[in-house]
């Protein structure tokens, strides 16, 4: 469990630690030019993702809440979280569309379990044949989505989906943009320590968002920079799809402990820890209730966005959303978060209206058993 934390709190990308292909070779590779295809004669470079996952990665591992008691988890040639190979081009008829987030998307789950696959496999019942390619990559942030997203135009697809994690992002945008040359992230009082302190006293994962609530409850005047690094990086990589033609819908996903909320020893505990009240958890609502419209505020006129917010349908589903062992998204939870967007797509086939947020999700799928918990840790786990 403190390999759980120790990942679940640090920088691992950034900021002097250890890089994802540093920390976790055998699943993460540098980006080249020639990432996820080569550019076509004449097309311009776009600037990619520092890193993704290697083609051909493989884990494989005990996990006791899945109903089977483990999972494993695959890549394609790409390093998508694909079973099959993707091909540079769609196939005719088939509209393509690319989901792209980070550890939340990418999935602790099997890849036909992850939100993206659960999506096509939906919309396939509902006799509608399209393809969804996860291109989900865990340690992405707001500057990796967008970098991603405009690298991943290559594929030529009808549409992308955006997935980020509100549960982190907002520290993930300070700290690229103190990478980028801006102010460095506060270190005072160190966060690890405090967090660790809260793990001898919790044994049950600390989640990466607790890390963000200390640090804005801190330096609340970090709030307002940090939602602007959010809220430019998927601007900017709407922008650049819109110039291409290309369909975007914008999903974000509440943080985890909204979904898996802290029995009353726990609000203790984190009190007196981490001298967090209960009022201060969820630092990041502020920039999610406005960031839909800040967005679209700086959009230019005829660019067209979806944006559907999981959140109200994930909180109905009830605990079951998320795996206690580490608070990503779980078997239900993926399956909630596809049948929202399979609402959206489906509306947008029939040239309804795009749905605007909190859209209704379609019957999420049975709970899986809840045994005991696994000791093993999860195989993509971000600062």
């Amino acid at each position: 469990m403190v390999y759980i934390t120790l990942f679940s709190v640090m920088s691992c990308n950034r900021g002097g630690q250890p890089g994802p292909t540093e920390a976790e070779p055998d699943w993460y590779r540098a980006v080249g030019p020639d990432w996820p295809i080569a550019a076509a004669p004449g097309e311009a470079e776009a600037p990619g993702p520092a890193f993704h996952h290697q083609p051909h990665a493989r884990r494989a591992f005990a996990w006791a809440e899945h109903p089977t008691g483990a999972l494993e988890l695959r890549t394609n040639g790409q390093g998508f979280r694909e079973d099959a190979e993707t091909a540079p081009s769609p196939d005719p008829g088939r509209p393509r569309w690319v989901a792209v987030g980070d550890s939340h998307t990418d999935g602790v789950a099997p890849n036909a379990e992850t939100w993206p696959n659960r999506l096509e496999a939906r919309l396939g019942a509902a006799g509608v044949d399209i393809e969804v390619i996860n291109a989900g990559a865990g340690y992405y942030g707001p500057s990796e989505l967008q970098a991603a997203a405009q690298r991943l135009l290559r594929l030529r697809p009808t549409g992308l989906i955006l997935a980020p994690y509100l549960g982190n992002d907002l520290l993930d945008g300070l700290v690229s943009a103190a990478t980028a040359g801006g102010p460095p992230v506060p270190t005072t009082p160190p966060r690890v320590p405090r967090l660790l302190r809260l793990v001898e006293r919790w044994p049950g994962p600390v989640h990466q968002q607790l890390n963000q609530d200390l640090l804005l409850a801190e330096h609340p005047a970090l709030a307002t920079p940090a939602c602007a690094e959010l809220t430019g990086a998927l601007r900017g990589a709407t922008v650049v799809a819109a110039a291409q033609g290309v369909a975007v819908i914008i999903t974000p996903l509440p943080g985890a402990l909204e979904l898996a909320l802290p029995e009353d020893e726990l609000l203790h505990d984190i009190s007196d820890a981490l001298g967090l009240r209960a009022d201060q958890l969820h630092q990041h609502r502020p920039c999610a209730a406005g960031l839909e419209a800040a967005v679209r505020a700086g959009l230019p006129p005829g660019v067209d966005l979806g944006w559907v917010d999981p959140g109200p349908a994930l909180r109905a589903a009830g605990r079951s959303t998320v795996w206690a062992a580490d608070l990503h998204l779980s078997v239900v939870g993926n399956d909630v978060v596809a049948g929202v967007l399979a609402e959206q797509l489906l509306q947008l086939r029939a040239g309804a209206p795009p749905a605007g947020a909190g859209s209704a999700a379609a019957p999420p799928a049975s709970p899986p058993p809840s045994p005991a918990l696994s000791t093993h840790p999860p195989p993509t786990v971000e600062p």
